[in-house]
């Protein structure tokens, strides 16, 4: 109420402040010409329309047209402002009449025709009434708002320089129901300056009310009847202060929802753009302070706190700030009510955040520190919804001395929901972690000696991971610590980012060893490792610039056990060793902890244990000694394996001895290529022995032996074989080979085995060659029942003449019962023709007693036609003489030329009498060179077919064709392919292409490639692949490419390929315009709707010098890929010179450099340089 009374006190003072200013001006106006000098004492007053020329205005002749108007409109003391019921009123035309007494224009009154409004300069009484005849411009609007020329209706006093007083401004308004409202204005504009201050702004109150008035010509009338009525003010005050060496400054704004003269407001200098906002806030009050740069001695201090709102809530904002030699502190807050709901009317540019964080309060604190010593930082962001939960996080810094530090600390309160409304950039890795605090540390010192930490906790009310990373470099020592550790209560894996989780895969993957490779599934098995704790040390030392020292151990477990190994090794120019340890505790079983990296490389199975020793030594000259021992045991046996090898010029020996126990079952848990064999045996012992000696260049021999026994060592075995080749001259060479094989126990022999083989071979030159061989074989013992044999072989062939050449064959087999088995045979090759020839084999066996004999005849005959066209036919039928007879045919037409055709095949036939039959076929066909066709020019077709069937079933039926030409430089073609599968089901492809110019050189072309797939279910998938070129060959050039369901090769697919699911566009703009340069802007874009990923690699190729036989090249390429609601962004530069190859060398340079932006795999570093250098010389 108090409010209410002050402001109808400062009404009326303000009307009678208004009336004693119009009737001063009254009376000013009648005594003007009487009294033209002013007193220098009376302060400067401008009254309407009292112009000097005003004996030249009354010349000005009266408006002519428009359309007639009568009103009759009451009048109230105190009002000085009428608005007629018209605007545009015709110059000249009006006539008024107050009270029965006629006025007179500019001593009685003014007239702002434009907006149609009546300026009265005479006092009213009670109950007059103010009769208007004017005329009108009816072409003009006569609804909306008018606010005319204010110069007119408007009456300014200038109080003191830098503040003038305005009576009169105004707004008149006029709806098509025939209502008038006036809007009068009020106020007081400053704009001050002294000394360093200033003042600017302005204070204004207004009253908006709807006139009464009658139409004398149509009785129609108007009053206040649904009209918006009221008073309101504007105070909008600006000041600033020069201070210290810096500036104080002071906003205040607050105006009435009410005010309506916003238009008053340019007259305190305000432009149109900061008007507009001050309408868009009527009804919020703004407050700002700010003091920045004020110096105190060596300090430099800022301040400031800013308010915008309503009785609903507010935004607030305050700041501090301190600089003091090389510290700078900075302090912001900001509290958005819950009330406060005005956020698009506020001039702020990040309102529409400001509007998602209604509720929350932010502190940000940043401060830096410069010293001698290096650089401090320090950060605090806190966002808290109010009274409920907060989310707080801190980090401090350190760099210098060769010295980085840095600690992080980070809590999301349990009750904290609001993730979706920060401005964090992270903000959805924040709501994973509800109710969890996270703590990193990291340092790296850099120097002759180098060491880097980093640290990371993550832990909640109920657990806790823990994962560290330490590396030590000092000289030649290299020193490495890796910890990981998830505590059995914890059971938020799933809250980590996918950063974290690759990066803790990678440094469990680390400490399995060098050169091993993570498997994909490592970060799905990370997440049962509840309970475990994972420790590893490793180091390294160089004792010299070729040798060097390894050593880590490692170790896995909980409280129940856990596995550990140990590992040494020696690298140096002529000794490598190696030794690894592993154990596991006999209690440790929860092997599903580990990750697929970790049970291949340690084993599922409960208690393994394994021993490494490997030895490589070089001892000079071609000598070297490698030698290995591995064993591994489990809670039931074990298996041991141990290896020697000695190399040395002609000479090299070779041990390898293995024994598996028949309890042994871990063989899942060996990370060894022999695993396969060791699980075949089992329950076995097996040693082997080799040596190659090659005594002189004309004797060399060989000496191979197994053995081995069972477990229980019952059985045993032994196998031996020894070769000699002796060179006798360069045309006698003789073999000798002693093969012996030996199984038994203690009770028996149950193989003895023993093979003995005798060769001579002489090379008599044109007379032929001759072979005689002598083989003794020997079969006994318990399990064998086959007879001692000796076989005697003599084998002769020679070249007849230059076209027929013989080769016979006779061979002699006894038996220890008396029978004998004879072999002949005889082959005769002959050229019937320069281009064509026969082959005959001929083969007879015969067998004693009731063995079946056996006759072999094989026919073989080619034709060449020429052009490399050349026709085969094989037969070989084989007679066993027993009804079981099997038959071989082949035909064959090798690759060839003619008459511009290429053609190629071939057909093989085998039969088993009676049981089976196999077809294998294939064949091609195609034109060499393009034929023309009447209007069909560049005409091509092909055929080509490749089948094999078995047992009355297709295995493989592949056809294709194709057709294609052009008329004119129109082109097209058709291309048909088709394969089956398993289940005799067709695969097609059916592909049409078109190009509408095949030259190459139109300035706008399209190719077009559709493939129409046909799978064995009668699915279809259409690839399409469309391409459009314009500007080819001229100065710009555009191309846009579009693909849909483009095809992946893949050997095993049918129709050797897939189609993926993406859809490609491609866009190319080339510049040539420049003499030496060329110029290209790429874009590239894959979407896939089904996952939903989407990839953009947009870039810009520069060629330089492109006149030039030696190029230079640049790329840039900008690629993201967002997967997941999840964006990858790298950067990619190139820079590539290749010189002109001469005729002896080429060379070429180029330097690449990748840049990740964000969300960088953990393997990459953030920013790769890569170099290559090419040079290649001739000789």
């Amino acid at each position: 109420m108090k409010s209410k009374e002050v402001r109808m006190r400062s009404k009326s003072i303000m009307t009678l402040a208004m009336t004693a200013a119009i009737s001063s001006l009254a009376i000013a106006q009648e005594t003007a010409p009487e009294n033209s000098q002013t007193s220098e004492n009376t302060l400067p007053i401008t009254a309407p329309n009292l112009r000097a020329n005003s004996a030249a205005e009354s010349m000005i002749p009266e408006a002519v047209g428009g359309l007639t108007a009568l009103e009759l409109i009451p009048v109230r003391p105190g009002s000085t402002r009428v608005p007629l019921r018209r605007g545009h009123v015709m110059s000249l035309s009006e006539r008024l009449d107050l009270g029965g007494r006629i006025l007179d224009r500019d001593r009685d009154y003014t007239v702002d025709y434009a907006a149609g409004v009546i300026v009265l300069l005479v006092p009213v009484q009670q109950g007059d009434s103010l009769r208007v005849s004017y005329r009108y411009d009816a072409t003009k609007a006569q609804t909306g708002r008018f606010t005319g020329d204010n110069s007119a209706t408007t009456a300014s006093l200038s109080l003191v320089p830098g503040a003038t007083f305005a009576l009169g401004m105004g707004v008149t308004e006029r709806s098509a129901d025939g209502r008038v409202t006036v809007t009068d204005i009020y106020g007081l504009a400053n704009n001050f300056k002294a000394g360093g201050l200033q003042i600017k702004g302005g204070i204004y109150a207004g009253e908006r009310r709807a006139t009464e008035s009658v139409d004398l010509m149509t009785g129609a009338g108007s009053g206040a009847q649904g009209a918006q009525e009221g008073s309101g003010q504007a105070i909008v005050q600006s000041a600033a202060l020069p201070l210290a060496g810096g500036t104080i400054s002071v906003d205040y704004r607050a105006i009435d929802k009410n005010f309506m003269g916003m238009d008053a407001l340019g007259g305190a200098g305000f432009n149109a753009d900061q008007i507009n906002q001050f309408a868009r806030e009527r009804g919020l009050k703004r407050t700002n302070f700010a003091a920045r740069g004020l110096r105190m001695g060596g300090m430099v201090l800022g301040s400031g706190m800013h308010t915008v709102g309503d009785s609903n809530g507010s935004i607030d904002w305050r700041s501090m700030s301190l600089q003091y030699g090389g510290l700078q502190v900075n302090f912001n807050s900001q509290t958005v009510d819950q009330g406060f709901t005005r956020f698009n009317d506020i001039a702020e540019e990040d309102r529409g955040q400001l509007a998602k964080e209604r509720g929350l309060e932010r502190t940000n604190i940043d401060a830096v520190a410069q010293t001698g010593i290096g650089k401090f930082g320090f950060t605090q962001l806190g966002v808290s919804e109010q009274g409920v939960s907060d989310l707080r996080r801190r980090a401090l810094s350190y760099e210098g001395l060769n010295l980085k530090l840095h600690w992080f600390d980070q809590h999301v309160e349990d009750g904290f929901r609001r993730f979706g409304d920060l401005r964090e950039g992270d903000r959805g890795q924040l709501a994973k972690e509800v109710g969890m605090r996270r703590e990193n540390f990291s340092f790296a010192l850099a120097g002759p000696t180098a060491l880097s930490y980093t640290s990371r906790i993550l832990r909640d009310d109920t657990g806790r991971l823990n994962q560290q990373d330490l590396r030590l470099t000092a000289g030649r020592l290299t020193l490495d610590h890796r910890f990981y550790a998830m505590n059995s209560g914890f059971e938020r894996f799933g809250s980590q980012s996918g950063e974290e989780v690759n990066g803790a895969v990678q440094s469990i993957v680390a400490m399995m060893g060098p050169g091993v490779n993570p498997n994909g599934n490592d970060a799905r098995m990370l997440a049962n490792s509840q309970g475990m704790e994972r420790t590893y040390w490793g180091g390294s030392y160089g004792l010299s610039a070729n040798s060097t020292v390894t050593g880590n151990w490692f170790r896995l477990g909980s409280s129940e056990g856990g596995i550990e190994f140990q590992q040494f090794g020696i690298t140096s120019k002529n000794l490598n060793l190696a030794l690894r340890t592993q154990t596991s505790s006999d209690s440790f079983d929860d092997r599903t902890a580990l990750t697929a990296t970790e049970q291949r490389i340690l084993g599922t199975d409960t208690g393994f244990d394994r021993t490494n020793a490997d030895l490589s030594m070089n001892l000079g000259g071609a000598r070297q000694l490698t030698a290995s021992y591995f064993r591994a045991n489990d809670l039931e046996g074990g298996l041991n394996r141990q290896w020697f090898q000695y190399k040395d010029k002609g000479f090299e020996a070779t041990y390898r001895h293995r024994s598996v126990d028949q309890a042994f079952g871990a063989f899942r848990s060996l990370d060894d290529g022999e695993r396969d064999l060791f699980g075949a045996l089992r329950g076995n012992s097996h040693t082997e022995s080799l040596v190659n000696w090659a005594v002189n260049p004309n004797i060399n021999l060989q000496y191979a032996t197994n053995a081995g026994q069972t477990e229980d060592g019952i059985t045993q075995y032994n196998n031996s074989d020894i070769k000699a080749q002796i060179n006798l001259d360069r045309a006698t060479r003789i073999n000798l080979q002693l093969w012996e094989n030996n199984r038994f126990d203690p009770t028996a022999s149950l193989l003895d085995q023993s093979y003995r083989n005798f060769e001579l071979f002489r090379n008599f030159g044109r007379a032929g060659e001759l072979t005689v061989r002598r083989e003794e074989s020997s079969w006994d013992g318990s399990e064998e029942n086959r007879p001692d044999s000796t076989r005697d072989t003599l084998v002769y062939q020679t070249q007849l003449n230059s076209t027929t050449s013989i080769r016979t064959e006779h061979s002699e087999a006894k038996f220890e019962d008396g029978t004998r088995e004879t072999l002949r045979s005889n082959t005769i090759n002959t050229q019937i023709t320069p281009r064509a020839g026969v082959s005959v084999t001929d083969s007879h066996i015969d067998r004693d007693n009731s063995q079946p004999d056996q006759t072999r005849r094989d026919y073989g005959f080619w034709v060449d036609f020429g052009s490399n066209i050349r026709l085969n036919w094989n037969s070989a039928r084989n007679l066993n003489g027993a009804g079981n007879a099997t038959r071989d045919q082949r035909f064959g037409l090798t690759t060839g030329q003619f008459s511009g055709m290429q053609v190629g095949g071939d057909y093989h036939h085998q039969g088993w009498d009676g049981q089976r039959d196999l077809h294998q076929g294939n064949f091609s066909l195609s034109n060499i060179k393009p034929m023309d066709w009447g209007f069909l020019k560049d005409v091509r077709f092909n055929f080509t077919a490749d089948t094999h069937r078995d047992l009355e079933q297709w295995k493989k039926e592949n056809r294709s064709m194709g057709f294609g030409g052009r008329s004119g430089n129109f082109g097209f073609g058709f291309d048909y392919r088709s394969q089956i599968d398993a289940l005799q089901q067709r695969a097609i492809d059916r592909v049409f292409t078109v190009s509408t110019d095949t030259t190459g050189k139109a300035s706008i072309r399209a190719d077009i490639h559709y493939n129409v797939r046909t799978m064995p279910d009668n699915s279809m998938v259409m690839v399409r692949d469309f391409r459009f070129i314009a500007g080819a060959g001229q100065t710009w050039s555009v191309s846009h490419e579009m693909k849909t369901n483009p095809l992946r090769d893949e050997s095993r697919a049918l129709l050797g390929s897939v189609a993926t699911e993406w859809r490609v566009n491609q866009w190319r703009i080339g510049y040539n315009g420049l003499d030496d340069a060329k110029l290209g802007l790429v874009f590239d874009e894959k979407i896939n709707d089904n996952t939903k990923q989407l990839i953009r690699s947009m870039g810009i190729d520069a060629t330089l010098f492109a006149s030039s036989p030696s190029p230079l090249r640049l790329e840039y390429r900008l690629n993201q890929d967002e997967r997941n609601n999840k964006r990858q962004t790298r950067h990619w530069f190139s820079l590539a010179y290749d010189q002109r190859p001469g005729p002896n060398q080429t060379f070429g340079i180029s330097v690449t450099n990748l840049n990740w932006e964000h969300a960088r795999p953990q393997s990459f570093a953030p920013n790769q340089w890569g170099l290559r250098f090419d040079y290649s010389f001739r000789f």
